[in-house]
């Protein structure tokens, strides 16, 4: 269980800080670590390694049996009235056809404290598996939609679609946006102190594998959660 800590940034000797200018064209020699990384991925993913957050989206499949994907390619954004979950999707998946055909979902956010049971629902993703209930976690009825929450998520948030698009041409990653029709929150972890709120809620975050832009040498990711949280 990696943690996300501040790292000092590299100067030269003047103390200037230092730069590159890194071109979006993937180099020559630059070596993947699983079949198809940098074609599922920009290469510069890894480059940058953003955190994202890890979430359960949960749908239901054309047999009435619950879907839970592992997520970390979305974010919450929007004014009143239209506060949205956009989400990345691979067009083969079970969740890109079942919002197709539903056109809900919940976005349920789990703590480290289940990381493991998250996990097992890939293993279980047969179109007979209840995904939610085989890994061990629990469904409970949403109000607003038909897709499932998991009450061992904190919160979770209900979406209608409002549109759907390829992010581009011959890109692998399909954009799901939903309006939030309705929200759970747990009280376990409504503190108003955001710093307290933030260790109760204890989220995982998925951190890529690096690369160096220079060298092309690359090292493994991880799942990393929040440290040393305060408000200044």
């Amino acid at each position: 269980y990696i943690i996300i800590c501040c790292a000092k940034l590299n100067t030269n000797k003047k103390g200037a800080k230092m730069k590159h200018e890194i071109a979006v064209e993937k180099p020559d020699g630059l070596q993947e670590s699983w079949p198809g990384q940098y074609s599922i991925f920009s290469w510069l993913d890894f480059v940058i390694t953003f955190p994202n957050i890890i979430t359960l989206v949960t749908t239901n499949k054309g047999n009435g049996k619950s879907n839970a994907a592992l997520n970390a390619w979305g974010m919450l954004l929007g004014s009143e009235g239209n506060y949205s979950s956009l989400i990345a999707v691979g067009p083969k998946s079970h969740t890109f056809e079942n919002i197709k055909r539903e056109k809900e979902w919940c976005v349920c956010i789990p703590s480290a404290k289940f990381k493991d049971k998250s996990y097992d629902t890939i293993k279980y993703n047969g179109i007979e598996n209840d995904e939610i209930t085989d890994a061990g976690l629990t469904v409970e009825a949403a109000k607003n939609v038909k897709a499932p929450r998991i009450v061992e998520c904190s919160i979770c948030l209900e979406c209608q679609l409002s549109w759907d698009r390829s992010l581009a041409e011959g890109d692998f990653n399909h954009i799901f946006a939903g309006r939030v029709v309705h929200v759970s929150v747990d009280d376990s972890v409504m503190d108003v102190d955001p710093a307290e709120r933030i260790k109760k809620m204890n989220w995982m975050y998925n951190i890529r594998s690096t690369v160096h832009p220079l060298t092309l040498e690359n090292r493994e990711g991880g799942i990393a959660g929040l440290s040393n949280f305060r408000v200044r």
